[in-house]
Parts: structure tokens; sequence; C-alpha cells
């Protein structure tokens, strides 16, 4: 089994003018808010919690549109193929409406398996 190299969470909040989701729940989780010094690292398990009722959500990294999941309410994703990531890369979810209730977005990271 990997090594799990922690967690972390944040809420989402509104897009500023601006950006590209603006007026719209948006939770980005930059390199100072991903707990993890490894070179190659892999985001195994998200939880979002609590999001806006009805709502879908986008997902990706480093600007790069991952997929798009409905329900963006409470879904949880556990994937077959962990999502792989070096330091410094960022990981965004842009959900379809501004009103509603502010997710909360759980990732979970370990150390990268090989192929």
């Amino acid at each position: 089994m990997p090594e799990s190299l922690g967690d972390n969470f944040k809420v989402a909040t509104i897009a500023p003018t601006g950006h590209p989701n603006a007026g719209k729940w948006i939770c980005e989780f930059m390199q100072k808010d991903i707990p993890v010094v490894e070179p190659r690292f892999q985001c195994h398990h998200v939880n979002v919690q609590d999001g806006p009722v009805g709502s879908k959500f986008r997902w990706g990294f480093n600007n790069k549109f991952w997929e798009t999941v409905y329900p963006g309410w409470d879904t949880s994703w556990d994937p077959n193929n962990p999502m792989k990531l070096a330091h410094g890369d960022s990981i965004f979810f842009w959900w379809d409406t501004g009103t509603g209730t502010a997710a909360t977005v759980w990732l979970y990271f370990e150390k990268e398996t090989p192929l």
C-alpha cells in the first residue's frame, strides 16, 4: 500500500471579477495549500461535502480540466488511476453556480506508485 503524504481541505469561495468562473463557487489548491514536499506524488481520493444542491462542478489541475462531476454537493472520487502530480502543481474545482452553500473539499495524497 502506498505511503500517505497527508491531506488538506478548503472551503469554496465566490470567484472574483476577472476570474474565468467569476461570480460562481471555486475551490483552488495552490502549492501552498498542498502539504507535500515530494517531487512526484498522487491525489488518491477527493471528497466534496455540503456544496450547493443541484449543482455540478468541473475540476482539474494546472488549468487543464480533468472531468465534470454531478452531483456537485456531496460526492467523492476514489480512482483506479490516481491523479499524478508534481511539486508546484495546482488543483481546482469550479461550480456552475454562485448560490447555495459553499462546499468543503478534502484532498488526500500519497507517494506516487509506479505504473
